[in-house]
């Protein structure tokens, strides 16, 4: 018997097993459309019709697939094959897969992408950090090389790249990688306060526990001092629904403006969380930073100037650290001005900018009105003067 006939048998079998008519057209559908080589059409329905597969995806591929897999791009290949992986329980046997797709696909980048990051899931699962650095390291040059369009193959590769900074506790990296991979999802949709949360990743458990991780990486991770990103993310609000775990919204909040006493006050909430209760010291300082970056933000231009005795009523510190809390935050750039020692105050004039809540754009637009009545005064002092000179 040839391929060809196996390959038509193989199908005519799996037409008359199918468990509904539905089913059944499909695999009818599917051996029309492989005797006429309609190859397109080919691949859109199966494209459609693998991810439903209960069960025998590897079986499709090795005894269907395969026969015609040089007539379809190369990344709708590498795409079908990721839901074939689904049914390979054997990190070993789903990357010897995967090693035999890179070959065929190395001159198609946004496949080639795919496929290497996928590579790298097989060796982050066995516990072989080296080479899933090391095929991430390669994917990242392809992305970066190529101009491509963001879509699914940066979504896969951020995806990856987050998990294994979450896995070697890189919680900086963990947290950048993470909302790329969320920016990359085209189906999301911001949430009502009074409608349902919808599902971002797989399920409404998943997202959960994305949006936990998340949050838990900004709070912890030295560098990140802008949370308006993560509050402002529709993912957050699937954590309303979690009575275990919905803390950590208030805890996000109060990082956000660097309110040390909401941080001491919900101490019973996070304390049990043991990523955040063993970095206690790397969190009281990040919040003595955002104290000050929340104190200048709310300032008026005119009104930074501050004594020392007021960043240190802020802050929590002694009045003897707070030049040494301020020379800190000069050092990382989240505010700019001068330390007078003599008159023990600080000259503020500018604070890193940050995605900012409600009540903080509110805050803003306040100061923003003050500004605009100062200019109004300033300008009729100007034209009261030149009338007067005019006169004269």
């Amino acid at each position: 018997m040839s391929s060809k006939e196996t390959i038509l048998e193989y199908l005519q079998n799996q037409k008359n097993q199918a468990s509904s008519p539905e089913v059944a057209e499909i695999w009818s559908n599917l051996l029309h459309l492989y005797t006429h080589k309609l190859w397109h059409q080919l691949t859109v329905l199966l494209q459609d019709f693998i991810p439903k597969m209960s069960s025998g995806r590897v079986e499709l591929y090795k005894k269907f697939i395969t026969d015609f897999e040089h007539s379809l791009s190369a990344l709708s290949l590498v795409q079908m094959i990721l839901h074939v992986l689904d049914e390979l329980t054997d990190p070993l046997e789903a990357l010897s897969l995967l090693k035999s797709v890179l070959d065929k696909v190395k001159l198609h980048p946004e496949a080639k992408g795919l496929c290497l990051s996928a590579i790298a899931v097989c060796y982050l699962t066995n516990n072989e950090v080296a080479e899933c650095k090391e095929r991430l390291q390669e994917a990242e040059i392809l992305l970066e090389n190529s101009d491509m369009e963001v879509g699914t193959v940066h979504a896969y590769y951020y995806k990856t790249s987050s998990e294994y900074y979450r896995y070697t506790g890189q919680h900086a990296l963990y947290y950048k990688a993470a909302l790329r991979y969320l920016g990359c999802q085209t189906s999301i949709k911001h949430f009502d306060k009074d409608s349902p949360p919808e599902f971002i990743t797989t399920s409404i458990e998943a997202d959960r526990e994305h949006a936990f991780s998340l949050a838990i990486a900004a709070i912890i991770a030295e560098g990140v001092y802008n949370f308006g990103e993560i509050l402002l993310h529709p993912i957050l609000q699937t954590l309303k629904g979690d009575p275990d775990r919905v803390w950590v919204i208030d805890l996000l909040r109060a990082f956000n403006r660097g309110d040390i006493k909401r941080f001491e006050e919900s101490r019973q909430s996070w304390s049990d969380q043991t990523d955040l209760k063993s970095n206690e010291i790397i969190l009281q300082r990040k919040l003595r930073l955002l104290s000050l970056m929340e104190l200048t933000f709310q300032r008026q231009a005119t009104q930074r100037t501050l004594p020392f005795s007021l960043i240190s009523e802020i802050a929590h510190v002694p009045v003897d650290e707070v030049e040494q809390l301020v020379m800190r935050a000069f050092s990382l750039g989240l505010v700019k001005g001068d330390i007078d020692e003599v008159d023990k105050v600080v000259h503020l004039r500018w604070v890193q900018p940050r995605v900012l809540d409600l009540g903080q754009v509110k805050s803003m637009s306040h100061n923003i009105k003050i500004w605009g009545q100062k200019i109004v005064t300033a300008l009729d002092l100007l034209d009261n003067q030149v009338t007067q000179d005019l006169l004269v």
